[in-house]
């Protein structure tokens, strides 16, 4: 028989004792049983209730031990809604090595310097409760192979492959140009490379000021009508709910583990690189287009974010490893 069936049997003893706190008299008048399932009850209602090791040994040997495991559930349900209403928050274990907000220095007044380490310090916190995303602080120098023009990447079969799709795609521009009519776009396409691809901490963390510098003057005005005006509270949760999407912690990204790359591209006279105000142009691309249709022969997926960002995906994923899984 589950706890939640015994409860609704010991139902009156058990609202009963929720209005007193445990150990109150009529728990006492109750039989064996029925005064565990009541305790139970009672600690599951009010969570600041001692909930003592005898009455989870009694609970078990009375309700047996699918009964508490539930009641512990109910408990740590009980913890967690009973601190967000009063404003408390879960402590979170951050990662040996991840770098902290302090890092992050000052930006324009000193209030947007605060809300800027704010915003970076409750993207951090998420990222270290996500079982999807794990922290990586570098890769040592003999895990990582050159790519091209100094850009490096995991050795072995990622390097392979990234310099075989580029080869490809260069062979496939070469031809498509050749046999393009006079003023088509593919002719005007003059360069294809990487524009970035491992990156440490320290080059992560410029990466993420930048994000964070597009994001913030994209979300003024969504910002300036949440209450609190744009640096408050309700401030915070919304722009580190648009980083969390949009560009990774270091250390919590994919060009930390030598996996990912943000391609670059000369068309038409204009150089896309990983910029988020070219977002819309880049999927219009020759090069974006041949990536879509190729990219993933060479092992490589996209990231919808960020139409310049693909990355390298492992035959065998693990769960939570897939494209969208982890941002830039």
């Amino acid at each position: 028989m589950g706890v939640g069936t015994q409860l609704q049997r010991a139902r009156p003893p058990a609202r009963a004792s929720r209005r007193r706190p445990a150990g109150a008299e009529e728990l006492e008048t109750l039989p064996g049983a029925a005064a565990e399932l009541a305790r139970a009850a009672l600690a599951v209602a009010a969570p600041a209730a001692a909930l003592r090791p005898e009455h989870v040994m009694s609970l078990q040997q009375t309700a047996g031990n699918a009964a508490v495991t539930r009641l512990v559930v109910a408990r740590r349900t009980a913890d967690v809604t009973a601190q967000r209403a009063g404003g408390g928050a879960r402590r979170v274990r951050i990662p040996e090595g991840a770098l902290p907000s302090s890092r992050l220095g000052r930006l324009g007044t000193p209030a947007e310097t605060a809300f800027r380490r704010r915003v970076y310090q409750r993207q951090l916190e998420r990222s270290a409760r996500d079982p999807t995303k794990e922290f990586l602080d570098a890769l040592p120098e003999d895990e990582l192979e050159e790519v091209e023009d100094g850009q490096q990447m995991a050795k072995g079969t990622v390097a392979e492959e990234a310099r075989k799709l580029l080869a490809a795609a260069r062979a496939d521009l070469a031809t498509a140009r050749a046999s393009a009519r006079r003023g088509a776009a593919v002719r005007t396409v003059t360069s294809i490379g990487i524009d970035s691809a491992y990156r440490g901490l320290r080059t992560e963390l410029g990466a993420w000021q930048r994000a964070y510098r597009t994001a913030f003057n994209a979300t003024k005005g969504e910002r300036q009508a949440l209450e609190g005006g744009e640096l408050g509270d309700a401030a915070v949760g919304l722009m580190a709910r648009r980083m969390y999407d949009y560009k990774a912690i270091p250390g919590y990204s994919r060009h930390t583990k030598g996996l990912a790359i943000d391609f670059m591209t000369r068309q038409g006279g204009v150089r896309y690189g990983p910029n988020g105000s070219q977002k819309d142009a880049w999927t219009g691309t020759w090069l974006y287009r041949w990536l879509v249709a190729h990219a993933a022969e060479y092992g490589f997926e996209p990231y919808s974010a960020e139409p310049w960002h693909w990355q390298h995906a492992p035959v065998a994923k693990t769960p939570g490893e897939g494209a969208e899984a982890a941002a830039d």
